[in-house]
């Protein structure tokens, strides 16, 4: 690596911000334009209001804004 790239990257982190390999980033895209689109996602709903609720809180509220 660089000087200029780490220098580069350690900015971008103590901005907040978040940096990906482009190898990670393809992946990560491959990984979510495999999975059906959310109108064909039903395997949520055997599940109680309650409990879509706290998958809700855990996994969405707990992504940094």
């Amino acid at each position: 690596m660089r000087r200029d790239d780490l220098a580069h990257a350690v900015r971008v982190v103590a901005a907040g911000e978040s940096l990906l390999a482009p190898a990670v980033t393809t992946r990560l895209i491959s990984e979510f334009t495999s999975r059906p689109a959310a109108g064909e996602m039903r395997t949520l709903d055997v599940l109680t209001a309650r409990e879509r609720q706290t998958l809700y809180r855990r996994f969405c509220w707990s992504r940094p804004g």
